[in-house]
Order: structure tokens, then C-alpha cells, then sequence
């Protein structure tokens, strides 16, 4: 996870991204296809943000080694912007909550693998047993009468 002092510097680099990307591909593309800066900013945006409507598509070798550089680049920063609002959000929560003194654990998580085989064994026993006693619910124990229902 992001240090909370990274989110400002996280958001620039996006920012910068879409910036220098739309640029470059406006630079590149400009040439073989005629493209306005607005059109190749918002080509960057909808690349970074993985939307990708397919409106504009760089044709040129060069122009389609800016996108690899803006998807590899401005996907990886988008996702740690993401994550680190996402975390801020979740601190924020926790927090708002012990000071409710509603306190949530630090971690929950499934019993492990051993404990939930060993708990189904336990019930499974234990309802074999109620078979054997003539105690389970719809279940007969060979030999014996199922109670009438009135």
C-alpha cells in the first residue's frame, strides 16, 4: 500500500500521463492522420482509464509504441491512485468507527483449511450419531417407524 503523502505525487504522474501522452500521440499521429490535440488528450484518458472506445487508433509504428508506453505507464499509476483512495477511504471508516467504540477486528479471515475440514467432520459425525439415536429430522434409523404426522 501507498504511504498517504504519495497521493498528490500518484495523481501528478496520471496527469502527466494523459498530458505527455496525448502530446506525443498528437506529434506522431498528427502526420498520418489528422487528429486534433483535444482528439489525442482524450485518446489518452480513455487509455489510461482502460475504456479504450476505439474512436481513434494509432496507425503508425511509432504511434503505437507511445500507447504501449501510456497503457503499461498510465494503467499501473491509475490502479495505485485507485488503491491508495480506496485504502484512504477504508482508514477513514476504521477510524470514524473506534471512535464510535465500535471497534472491527484488524483481520478477519476463514478458518484455515484444516479447522473447516475438521469442523465439517465434527458435523457430519455429529449428525450420524443423531441417525443412529432415531433423533434426525426426516431421517428413520433402519428398522424403526417414522413418526406419524397429524
Amino acid at each position: 500500500m501507498l504511504d498517504p503523502q504519495a497521493f498528490p505525487y500518484v495523481t501528478l504522474v496520471v496527469i502527466l500521463v494523459v498530458a505527455a501522452g496525448g502530446g506525443a500521440m498528437f506529434l506522431v499521429e498528427s502526420s498520418t492522420e489528422p487528429i486534433g490535440i483535444q482528439d489525442a488528450l482524450w485518446w489518452a484518458v480513455a487509455t489510461v482509464t482502460t475504456v479504450g472506445y476505439g474512436d481513434f487508433v494509432p496507425h503508425s509504428l511509432l504511434g503505437r509504441c507511445v500507447a504501449v508506453v501510456v497503457m503499461l505507464v498510465g494503467i499501473t499509476f491509475a490502479s495505485l491512485l485507485t488503491a491508495n483512495l480506496a485504502a484512504h477511504l477504508t482508514r477513514r471508516r476504521d477510524r470514524q468507527a473506534q471512535d464510535d467504540g465500535l471497534a472491527r477486528p484488524a483481520s478477519v479471515s476463514a478458518p484455515p483449511v484444516q479447522v473447516r475440514h475438521q469442523l465439517a467432520a465434527a458435523g457430519a459425525r455429529a449428525w450420524w450419531d443423531s441417525v443412529a439415536e432415531g433423533t434426525a429430522t426426516g431421517v428413520t434409523r433402519p428398522g424403526r417407524q417414522a413418526p406419524i404426522a397429524c
